[in-house]
């Protein structure tokens, strides 16, 4: 641990130029993201190590910090009480930079879950499924129609003609309807308005 003021700043801006500092340029926390964003041929292990010295430098960087609080608390020249200020402040910046830059490590490194996207089901799948039963049911509607209480159609597709009495158990020989006979299917009565000399005398 330094003994004085003076060592103390020195190991600081040995701590700084040789943990910190590549080619004179200073590592702040804009140029690691931006570096670590397009650098993507990383591996794991890689980044692991990487957070790891990140971590150490920040252990080292503290102890820094903590010494030259010690170092305040003596009686020094205002000279001395500014420089040891601005150095702790710049040191605690890094600290905070290193410390965001290894959030941010620590987040790329998660790999994202296929369990979810597995588990998901495919609502285009679904859509068609549905689509399909929909159209089964409206093919094998089973439920009586309320016109003519024949089962197996609707009553807007109906063709009984609402003229005597429904039979539901009757099948018209003409629409394949039941509910109705010949004789009282609207398909019948639009022929004979066709063809009114064309007169169908059998029932159904």
């Amino acid at each position: 641990m330094p003994q004085d003021m003076q060592n103390a700043l020195a190991s600081a801006k040995m701590a700084e130029a040789n943990g910190y500092r590549k080619h004179d340029e200073s590592v702040n926390a804009a140029g690691l993201f931006k570096n670590k964003s397009r650098d993507n041929r990383r591996t794991p292990d890689d980044q692991n190590t990487e957070v790891r010295d990140l971590r150490q430098r920040i252990q080292e960087l503290s102890e820094l910090v903590k010494t030259q609080k010690e170092m305040k608390s003596d009686k020094r020249s205002q000279q001395d009480l500014a420089a040891a200020s601005s150095e702790i402040s710049e040191m605690k910046d890094q600290i905070q930079s290193l410390m965001s830059l290894i959030t941010y490590m620590n987040a790329q490194n998660k790999p994202q879950s296929t369990n979810d996207r597995q588990n998901t089901p495919d609502r285009n799948y679904n859509y068609q499924a549905n689509g399909r039963q929909v159209t089964n049911d409206r093919n094998n509607f089973s439920r009586p129609c309320f016109k003519c209480n024949g089962r197996g159609h609707r009553q807007r597709q109906c063709y009984w003609n609402g003229m005597a009495h429904n039979l539901s158990t009757a099948q018209c020989q003409l629409c394949q309807q039941e509910g109705h006979t010949v004789n009282f299917c609207t398909k019948f009565d639009l022929g004979n308005r066709l063809k009114p000399g064309d007169r169908h005398g059998r029932s159904g």
